[in-house]
């Protein structure tokens, strides 16, 4: 499939990048859908040097960027252009032109800690494991685990203005896939979006990660948990670079199930008010048909 049939945009050295407007908004009578042009979800956009920066900020209207990967991961990223230093160098250069700034705000979904060699090898474990099961029990400790930072980006999205300019956020992990999946599936569900929607939205990933699989294999495989003899192997591997759509509605029924809905999570578990969720509510809420395709 064409990445330019569906609603990606092309940023060089940024895959993964779409915008997650423009689907239906389940209503008894007025039709209804996601506003465009607010949230974004990307891979690590570290890469991107001056020019792709200034696309973000002038033709997506991009102001705050959310780094929801952990401290370990970014210092994996020890070259001159994909350094978190560099890149925030890069933001403040850009937005020293006068024509807008680009905020980086740090919001890690695990803590430091968390990446001990036990830790990342059971939810290694998790991800290459068949069936749904695995990626649910992955994703229910991300909803547990980004409690902290997932209520403030929801708050910062619930004091978004859509009429003034350069209002949009983008989020990421390091490929733009589980944790950046998650939050958006929930974001969605609030919105009133329909469960395969949401699941369709997620295997969208697989067209915007399909050049980068290749390189998150072989880093996978590097991974002492999957060169265990009875370990995932290669074939772990390969389902956990996999978005199904399967893997998302299990993960929809798991939060429906532990937190009664997406409104719940984020009010119960996050602290968000009543307020706050229906402020993100008429953010996002356009009437009128639309398409994300």
């Amino acid at each position: 499939m064409d990445p330019s049939s569906h609603p990606f945009v092309q940023i060089t050295n940024l895959p993964n990048i779409r915008d997650i407007g423009g689907y239906q908004i389940a209503s008894p009578s007025i039709p209804r859908s996601v506003r465009r042009g607010i949230f974004f979800r990307a891979a690590d956009p570290c890469k991107c040097d001056a020019a792709a920066i200034q696309r973000l900020r002038d033709e997506l209207g991009i102001s705050t960027i959310f780094d929801i990967r952990a401290k370990p991961e970014m210092d994996k990223n020890v070259n001159t252009e994909g350094d978190v230093a560099a890149w925030e160098k890069r933001l403040k250069d850009v937005s020293a032109d006068g024509n807008g700034t680009i905020e980086r705000v740090w919001a890690p979904v695990f803590k430091e800690e968390d990446y001990g060699p036990e830790q990342v090898a059971l939810r290694y474990k998790m991800y290459g494991t068949e069936g749904t099961e695995g990626f649910t029990r992955a994703y229910k400790a991300i909803l547990e685990h980004g409690v902290p930072n997932f209520a403030r980006i929801f708050r910062h999205l619930a004091y978004v203005d859509p009429a003034k300019p350069n209002q949009g956020v983008l989020i990421h992990c390091t490929a733009g896939k589980d944790r950046t999946g998650v939050f958006t599936a929930v974001l969605l569900s609030l919105l009133g979006v329909d469960d395969d929607t949401i699941a369709h939205e997620y295997t969208l990933t697989e067209i915007g990660l399909k050049e980068m699989k290749p390189f998150f294999l072989e880093r996978i495989m590097a991974n002492e948990e999957f060169q265990k003899p009875g370990g995932p192997g290669r074939a772990g591997a390969e389902r956990m670079v996999t978005c199904t759509k399967d893997n998302m509605l299990a993960t929809l029924q798991m939060m429906k199930k532990m937190y009664g809905s997406a409104e719940g999570y984020i009010r119960d578990a996050c602290g968000l008010s009543k307020n706050e969720v229906e402020a993100i509510k008429r953010v996002f809420t356009v009437e009128g048909k639309n398409s994300a395709l």
